[in-house]
């Protein structure tokens, strides 16, 4: 079955396990494809329309997602000039295929309000993060500070020095 962790309990966070990936995503507007598999497990036909997919690690999904839904990177450049390529965008941006004009938009233009990812609200967004592990940094942070205020975890020297 899809696996949960401790994390939601702890946020107070109401979660159900599902016996399939299918019955976690299919009636979800947000997915977020955050696991150490590293081949597709995610299929366009399973996300409904107007879902949002953040991709936290690469080649999560299949090709099928390029050209049927709408890509927003942190920069054009994070991904096309990537030194470790992510897949599905690879491929298809070597080939020239996918272009800079088939992305929908870049993260900055959708937070400064300047560009909507969507045409239409029934678009399928993805979101692909990147940026040299600065989500990651964040991430961690934030576990961090929590994990300080509930008095768990242990706590360990990086360096003598």
């Amino acid at each position: 079955g899809v696996q949960t962790c401790a994390l939601p309990i702890w946020l107070g966070i109401n979660t159900r396990a599902v016996d399939t990936l299918d019955a976690a995503v299919r009636d979800a507007d947000i997915v977020d494809l955050a696991n150490t598999n590293r081949g597709p497990m995610l299929q366009r036909s399973q996300l409904k329309p107007g879902a949002l997919l953040v991709s936290m690690t690469e080649n999560q999904f299949g090709p099928d997602f390029v050209g049927t839904t709408r890509p927003v990177f942190l920069t054009w450049d994070t991904v096309a000039a990537n030194q470790f390529p992510r897949e599905p965008w690879h491929t298809p941006i070597k080939a020239g295929t996918l272009t800079r004009a088939d992305l929908a938009a870049e993260l900055g233009e959708v937070i400064a309000g300047e560009k909507d990812p969507r045409r239409t609200p029934d678009d399928v967004v993805v979101y692909e993060i990147t940026a040299f592990g600065l989500h990651d940094l964040a991430v961690a942070q934030w576990a961090y500070q929590w994990a300080r205020q509930q008095g768990v975890g242990q706590p360990f020297v990086l360096s003598r020095e």
